[in-house]
């Protein structure tokens, strides 16, 4: 039986896959260029949340953290083909250093490691589904079908389980946990109202999920924050200890110490944070501004 022929999207994404790391990065630099001067919707985005986040840059400090943003945005996006499309042991062969192996090894207890979208989240993945012994995430599949079975296979490809994001998902993160299992958790996007509640970040409310601090008051495990920072010839891998107050009972307590260690781990290289994302777009109370109306002031 012949083999059903690739979406032209899919074909061209596993054609970047194939170039070489420094192509995609100096192509990454040209497009993250054209999306600031073509006054594009994640350039607006973008200048809106490091204006919020970072008032205490000048205008000129602002506008160069803006343009970074933009192309390390892009970098990301392209070094996802990479990524999925290289064999494991080049992509990890790209690791330079890791800063606290052992921060980052599971024990009994089990281990979170709260990954926001920093640095690149899917090198991350590679290393630790090869380097943890039982490691399990959540992915919510993509909304284009024909994508879903090669993005899980490149996911899971070093040795990481991926569970739907939904009650059984949640379930076989509890379990494995419980098993003294390693769980990546993506924490820094806006969860749906039942999942989140609103906690400081960079001093603004944000909607944050609730999973994380739950699984760790449920199953005892440890948890970290830790990226794959970008460096000129490949990454290095980051990670801090959350702060003893995420382990709290109180959930509002547990969310603002979670959302506390993102932003500390955020500030090593802010330029590598996707600031193109609504971070804020839901507001804790009716009637207040929306940070991202079009008729707001940039």
């Amino acid at each position: 039986m012949t083999q059903p022929v690739s979406p032209l999207p899919l074909r061209l994404f596993r054609w970047l896959g194939r170039r070489r790391l420094s192509t995609l990065r100096r192509l990454g630099r040209w497009i993250g260029t054209m999306l600031l001067v073509s006054g594009s919707g994640p350039a607006r985005v973008t200048r809106i949340n490091i204006g919020l986040c970072f008032p205490e840059l000048t205008d000129p400090e602002q506008r160069a953290l803006v343009r970074a943003s933009l192309v390390e945005t892009v970098r990301t996006g392209l070094e996802m083909a990479w990524s999925w499309e290289q064999p494991v042991d080049k992509v990890l062969s790209h690791i330079e250093t890791v800063e606290d192996t052992q921060a980052l090894t599971a024990d009994e207890r089990g281990l979170i490691v709260l990954a926001p979208h920093l640095g690149n989240w899917e090198v991350l993945g590679l290393w630790l589904g090869q380097t943890q012994p039982r490691m399990a995430s959540l992915y919510a599949p993509p909304h284009q079908t024909w994508l879903e079975p090669y993005m899980r296979a490149a996911r899971e490809r070093s040795g990481a389980t991926l569970h739907p994001t939904d009650r059984r998902g949640v379930m076989q993160l509890t379990r494995c946990l419980r098993e003294g299992g390693t769980v990546g958790i993506l924490p820094d996007q806006e969860p749906d109202f039942s999942a989140g509640q609103f906690a400081p970040f960079f001093g603004i409310a944000a909607n944050t999920m609730t999973l994380a601090a739950k699984l760790a008051r449920r199953t005892g495990a440890r948890a970290v924050v830790a990226a794959a920072l970008r460096t000129p010839g490949g990454f290095r891998i980051v990670s801090e200890p959350v702060p003893e107050a995420f382990y709290a009972d109180d959930l509002p307590t547990a969310l603002t110490a979670m959302n506390t260690a993102i932003e500390s781990l955020v500030r090593k290289a802010p330029a590598q944070y996707q600031w193109e994302y609504k971070r804020f777009k839901r507001r804790p109370e009716k009637g207040l501004p929306h940070f991202y109306d079009r008729n707001r002031l940039t």
